[in-house]
């Protein structure tokens, strides 16, 4: 499972983002790993360096900072937030959306902490444009990228593969 600042993390945005804007949520989580960073990443971060608490991998640290500072902090910015999954628990599932309309761009964020709940799970997205094709980008696994309509995206879902406990994927969406 997610470590405990982590998780507490997880299930403090999750309420809290129906009201407040995930960049009002600061993430204190000294990570220990690409999925625990992955939790920070749902707000604002603020987290350790190698060798202080944080990833011991500095060249994984690099990579996720980027795609933050890249990708998803433009996207919190102004972005509406779906809950698509339950809240999190440390034991299944859970994630949520985010799509900013204004640069049409959004993300999604999965987390399976552990085996439970099977290796496949179909998410159905919500807020999107029935009748926009939007490409669906895997970070980790290029295999299951896809290009839907909105509708298929909502009404049918997105089928996702997480092999393993504490598996996260971040699926970019334009």
């Amino acid at each position: 499972t997610a470590t405990p600042h982590a998780l507490a993390f997880k299930t403090a945005v999750y309420p809290n983002s129906y009201m407040i804007n995930p960049l009002q949520l600061k993430s204190d989580c000294y990570c220990g790993d690409i999925f625990d960073l992955r939790c920070a990443m749902m707000g604002s971060i603020l987290t350790g360096l190698p060798g202080q608490g944080g990833m011991a991998n500095e060249a994984d640290m690099k990579k996720e900072f980027a795609l933050y500072n890249t990708r998803q902090a433009p996207i919190l910015r102004g972005a509406d937030i779906y809950h698509i999954l339950p809240m999190p628990d440390g034991k299944n599932w859970d994630g949520l959306e985010y799509f900013n309309p204004a640069i049409a761009k959004g993300s999604l964020f999965l987390f399976k902490p552990t085996a439970a709940g099977g290796d496949t799970r179909t998410i159905k997205l919500k807020g999107l444009n029935r009748t926009t094709t939007y490409t669906l980008t895997f970070e980790d696994r290029p295999e299951q990228n896809v290009k839907k309509t909105g509708a298929e995206l909502m009404d049918a879902g997105l089928p996702v593969t997480l092999t393993g406990p504490r598996a996260s994927e971040i699926v970019w969406m334009e």
